[in-house]
């Protein structure tokens, strides 16, 4: 059999201000190509993984019982808490991870950091994550409130930005991102800072 690798994802915050309410689960829906089951504010994705054969001390163990992978994600804190327990191939790895920034789960930042540390340690994401403290920020108020700092702490090249010089602006979103440690949702960094800069 081909080399599994084990990703478990905890602790991640999905896109969200004020409540559970705003959590786009139909973004999540699309994102991993299947309707959840769901239970209460629980919404749980299932990945059988029906495509692989498993074999322990001689017994054939059917794969959807042994390998059934799943995400489930519980509105918390006006976001969403991400916990499961997928099976990849090595080869898929990529792919879902793709997915799970495309989707804007984690950023690709946060991805590239985990999967160091992963190969590094030996650790699983859950660890490394909680570890590192390496949860994406998308919170519109802490955002905002880090865009607000940068902005007043440059005043020059604010007036410059707002006198025509659009260039600057990649100056901004490098000061936030550097600010919040490289963990802001980078779509919302972009988003929320032109609306900032042009006020």
């Amino acid at each position: 059999m081909r080399a599994m690798v084990p990703f478990l994802i905890a602790g991640m915050v999905v896109s969200a201000h004020a409540s559970a309410q705003e959590v786009d689960w139909q973004r999540l829906d699309e994102t991993f190509a299947r309707k959840p089951a769901v239970s209460g504010d629980v919404r749980r994705y299932g990945f059988p993984r029906t495509d692989l054969s498993v074999t322990l001390d001689g017994v054939i163990i059917r794969p959807a019982l042994a390998l059934g992978g799943w995400v489930a994600f519980k509105p918390a804190h006006g976001g969403a808490m991400v916990m499961g327990d997928l099976v990849l191939l090595e080869s898929e790895i990529n792919p879902v991870m793709i997915k799970l920034i495309e989707g804007g789960v984690i950023s690709t930042k946060i991805a590239k950091t985990v999967f160091e540390e992963m190969y590094k340690t030996g650790k699983d994401a859950e660890t490394v994550v909680k570890e590192q403290g390496l949860v994406q920020v998308s919170d519109t108020g802490a955002i905002e409130q880090i865009i607000d700092d940068v902005i007043k702490a440059n005043p020059g090249q604010h007036a410059e930005y707002r006198s025509g010089k659009d260039k600057l602006f990649g100056f901004f979103v490098g000061q936030v991102m550097k600010a919040s440690k490289g963990k802001a949702n980078p779509d919302m960094v972009n988003q929320l800072l032109k609306k900032k800069l042009s006020e």
